[in-house]
């Protein structure tokens, strides 16, 4: 009779609690679940103590977009979360207004006129959820980041040469979402809820 094992390692996530603290594809304050990301050894698959620690990551409530958390910046880590944002802020991040101050007072303005802005500054901020989509063009099929993207990009109202003209940065970079994703796609995606545009009227 052959007996068949399976064990090794793998990573897995387990929430810990919640924080407050800026979505910049959310444009605000946001809560924010923290998972502690592990190494764990398994057999058959099912984890076997708390194994090493990797890092840990936050995913926001509201985009479910996630990033690297760096646990010292708050002062702690909430469970569980009651829905109350103001609370958590008090009891998480107390000082993320004054930390936040100068992008809070930006986003003010995008929601204000984005137009309004400066040419740099609206440069800056288009370029951004571009950055944040990026990895998951580079590691996945895309999906997930291109719905990040359309959250992040919809305050400010993009026009079709400035999608192109962040397109063409990333295509001259090599980076696959320069390469995966068109003008039209994008624009459609901003856009067609709000107003009707002619077929191919974006096309790169």
């Amino acid at each position: 009779m052959i007996f068949l094992f399976v064990w090794g390692k793998r990573p897995i996530e387990i929430p810990v609690g919640f924080v407050a603290d800026f979505c910049f594809v959310c444009r605000k304050i946001a809560p924010f679940c923290v998972n502690r990301v592990s190494m764990v050894p398994h057999f058959w698959f099912i984890p076997v103590g708390k194994g090493r620690l990797l890092r840990h990551t936050k995913t926001c409530h509201s985009c479910w977009s996630t990033s690297d958390c760096e646990r010292s910046r708050f002062f702690r880590i909430d469970r569980p979360f009651d829905n109350d944002l103001e609370r958590l802020i008090a009891t998480t991040f107390p000082t993320i207004r004054e930390v936040y101050a100068e992008r809070l007072a930006l986003e003010e303005c995008v929601a204000a006129d984005s137009d309004a802005l400066e040419r740099e500054v609206r440069r800056k901020l288009l370029m951004e959820p571009f950055r944040m989509a990026a990895p998951h063009y580079e590691h996945g099929v895309g999906v997930r980041g291109l719905h990040l993207l359309i959250i992040a990009l919809k305050p400010l109202h993009p026009r079709e040469t400035e999608i192109r003209e962040c397109l063409t940065h990333f295509r001259k970079s090599g980076a696959r979402i320069g390469r995966r994703l068109r003008t039209a796609e994008i624009m459609k995606r901003l856009y067609e809820d709000t107003v009707e545009r002619a077929p191919g009227s974006y096309d790169y």
